[in-house]
């Protein structure tokens, strides 16, 4: 138990170290990049970064499923090492699959307005670039797995240290090829997902004939490519709808208070990673009061978290604005309180989509995604309209009130956790 509690421990310090090197290095790279390439070709990065979750469903939801799997054998080794092979094929298959697509990618994009300015070989370098973002969570959700998650966080760390150190190179020495910069940009997480193959996969073997044995791997798989494919969908519509009915000057502001409140949910999901291998033991055990102890746990330190970074932000909001140089910010408090609501109540549901998935019953979370993405929508715009930038998080809180905030604790507990 104490090997455990140092194991979830490590992953979560090293995580969050991790993600505050990560937040740094995006900060200094994204000053970097606008001045070498302007607002136009800082434009073009940040369409390319709103592609990575999509691309990312290359992995067709392996990182989740093959995490659960590898957990629950994790006293055959065996079994496990048959895991291990399926992932190394699968891995391979994917990034071929990768660079076929990418090639695709560059011939209908090339020249497009989206990329104007980026040539042919550069839209296909980063295409393979981010595709592998979603085929590296195969590898880390491996890690995270076998009890080597501190691995996982350290590697997002080092690469995104080394493309700060591109750009600043390349802007010490004046060189602003657009092309240049947004390809290197990228480079380092290609070289990640080569090092992290060889590293993991380097005693296994590729057998095609281990996919044919494991279709109810995939089978799980593609339940968890459904989810992530509607989560996209609930998450990720808010700036086109502001983008669609408000002026830039909401957008960006919008975008700046985002972008601090989830990076406080980005702190929360390593807690909630470093938490999950235990969990998917436990539910395999049927060790279900130790699972309700850590859902409490995992709500407690994440409304911590929330509530404190929150005061800092409403004592400093001003200074966060300032840093960015951007004056004509237009949100009020209750636009702050709104987003402080929303991410308290991302704390509770997380927690529990997190025990669903640990249980593999991922299903469950696919019913509910039948009506929230249209819920989302829906509300979004309603409330948008009324409301502006604060409509936004009506339209957030509203769904989430009527969708998972109830709907996932009554799975986790009449439907998971019983029998105890």
């Amino acid at each position: 138990m104490k090997i455990v509690k140092n194991v979830e421990l490590t992953t979560t310090l090293t995580g969050w170290l991790s993600n505050l090197i990560t937040i740094f290095s995006s900060f200094i790279s994204t000053k970097l990049i606008i001045d070498l390439c302007g607002i136009e070709g800082y434009a073009i990065q940040v369409f390319i970064l709103n592609l990575v979750p999509w691309f990312s469903l290359l992995n067709i939801g392996l990182p989740s499923s093959l995490h659960n799997y590898i957990c629950y054998s994790k006293n055959d080794y065996d079994n496990k090492n048959n895991y291990l092979v399926i992932a190394k094929t699968f891995s391979l298959i994917l990034f071929i699959t990768a660079t076929l697509l990418s090639l695709i990618a560059a011939v209908i994009l090339d020249n497009t307005i989206l990329f104007h300015g980026l040539d042919y070989k550069s839209i296909f370098l980063i295409s393979i670039c981010i595709f592998t973002y979603g085929l590296l969570e195969i590898k880390f959700k491996i890690l995270f797995s076998i009890g080597k998650g501190y691995i996982a966080n350290i590697i997002p760390a080092i690469t995104s240290l080394a493309t700060v150190l591109i750009i600043y190179y390349m802007y010490r020495n004046n060189y602003n090829n657009l092309n240049y910069v947004l390809t290197l940009f990228y480079l380092p997480t290609l070289i990640s997902y080569v090092f992290l193959y060889y590293i993991l996969f380097k005693q296994n073997h590729i057998c095609i004939n281990q996919i044919c044995k494991s279709s109810m791997l995939i089978k799980k798989s593609i339940g968890f490519l459904s989810f992530t494919l509607l989560g996209n969908i609930t998450l990720k519509i808010d700036i086109f709808i502001i983008n669609y009915f408000l002026d830039q000057n909401n957008l960006a502001t919008y975008g700046l208070i985002q972008k601090y409140f989830l990076t406080i949910l980005f702190l929360y999901s390593v807690i909630l990673n470093s938490f999950w291998p235990k969990v998917a033991e436990l539910y395999c055990e049927r060790k279900y009061n130790e699972i309700k102890n850590k859902i409490k746990k995992l709500i407690i330190y994440g409304t911590i978290l929330v509530l404190s970074l929150s005061i800092i932000f409403i004592c400093y909001n001003k200074y966060y604005f300032k840093f960015f140089s951007f004056s004509d910010a237009s949100y009020t408090l209750s636009t702050i309180i709104l987003a402080i609501i929303y991410c308290n109540i991302r704390i509770i549901t997380d927690a529990f989509t997190t025990i669903i998935l640990a249980s593999n019953q991922i299903k469950y979370l696919n019913y509910q995604f039948a009506f929230q993405p249209v819920l989302c929508v829906i509300s979004q715009i309603y409330f948008v309209s009324l409301y502006q930038i604060d409509g936004i998080f009506y339209g957030l809180i509203f769904t989430f009130l009527f969708s998972s905030l109830w709907y996932c604790p009554f799975i986790v507990y009449k439907k998971l956790l019983i029998n105890d």
